[in-house]
């Protein structure tokens, strides 16, 4: 079954990108899953 976890912060320099490599990583890792991660930039 698929999860979805969003991280939202419309803040700039808040580390939107940092803690949603690593919680990919750390998702992926840990559950032995693979994880598609999306970043969108405006």
């Amino acid at each position: 079954m698929a999860r979805v976890i969003s991280v939202i912060n419309l803040k700039g320099g808040v580390g939107k990108t940092t803690i949603t490599v690593a919680l990919s990583e750390f998702l992926s890792y840990e559950f032995d899953k693979k994880v598609l991660a999306i970043l969108q930039y405006i």
